[in-house]
């Protein structure tokens, strides 16, 4: 029997504290950015500087449901705020599967 498979479509980040304007504009915020899964480079993106949701696309396909896997995302340089901190405030993951519902 063939295992099951999943797919990563994509990334949602809310980049910067955006719990209030004071907030978002004294953290900074990651500016360059590289997406690894399961140690294998996926993509460099460069994020806006905004509070709003940024989708990033991604049709990672794992072909086996029962591993883990690890998704790492590297900041690689910021839009500076008065703070040295750097601020992702929040992350989804949207992913696919063939798994039937319910398991």
């Amino acid at each position: 029997k063939k295992p099951h498979y999943y797919k990563i479509t994509g990334l949602t980040i809310l980049n910067g504290d955006s719990r209030t304007k004071k907030y978002y504009e004294t953290g900074s915020r990651a500016k360059n950015i590289r997406i690894s899964v399961n140690g294998k480079f996926i993509k460099a993106v460069m994020l806006k500087d905004t509070p709003a949701p940024q989708l990033i696309a991604l049709n990672y396909r794992q072909n086996d449901a029962t591993q883990p896997v690890n998704i790492r995302i590297e900041i690689l340089d910021r839009y500076k705020g008065t703070s040295s901190k750097i601020y992702i405030y929040e992350i989804g993951v949207g992913f696919d599967s063939d798994m039937p519902q319910g398991i």
